[in-house]
């Protein structure tokens, strides 16, 4: 009786890193094919590839590398939009502020087109600039 030594061969998937073992020569007959030869991972069904002239380490490096400068451009997109937030909040402060001043100073009786003090600013404003109260603004 004879027996046969098969040699396997470990493969991981790059996208749900599942582990998996199968014959060399299946490998080595994939791996001839290319492009033409994809399997698919048992266990997320990703259709992968044995480029030409790329090994595993080369193929998980490049991916990492990706994956690296997607997280920087989505971290920069994160911190311009926080800068957009933080630059419209401090508009709106700004200009709730300048709101509150001239209502204060109209509170107190200050004129806001001739910034003179009366006593009875509502008819001031009535005679000297009823243009100033009109609906036309």
């Amino acid at each position: 009786m004879t027996t046969s030594t098969m040699t396997h061969s470990e493969q991981s998937c790059l996208t749900c890193n599942g582990r998996w073992w199968w014959d060399a020569s299946h490998e080595h007959a994939i791996r001839r094919l290319g492009k033409k030869g994809s399997f698919w991972c048992p266990y997320c069904g990703e259709s992968m590839h044995f480029p030409h002239g790329k090994s595993r380490e080369q193929i998980q490096r490049e991916r990492a590398e990706a994956a690296e400068r997607r997280l920087v451009s989505e971290r920069a997109m994160h911190d311009q939009t926080r800068a957009d937030r933080d630059h419209k909040e401090a508009q709106r402060r700004a200009e709730k502020a300048a709101k509150t001043r001239i209502k204060n100073r109209i509170g107190n009786g200050v004129c806001p087109c001739c910034n003179r003090t009366f006593k009875d600013l509502a008819s001031h404003m009535k005679c000297k600039h009823p243009e100033y109260a009109s609906d036309d603004h």
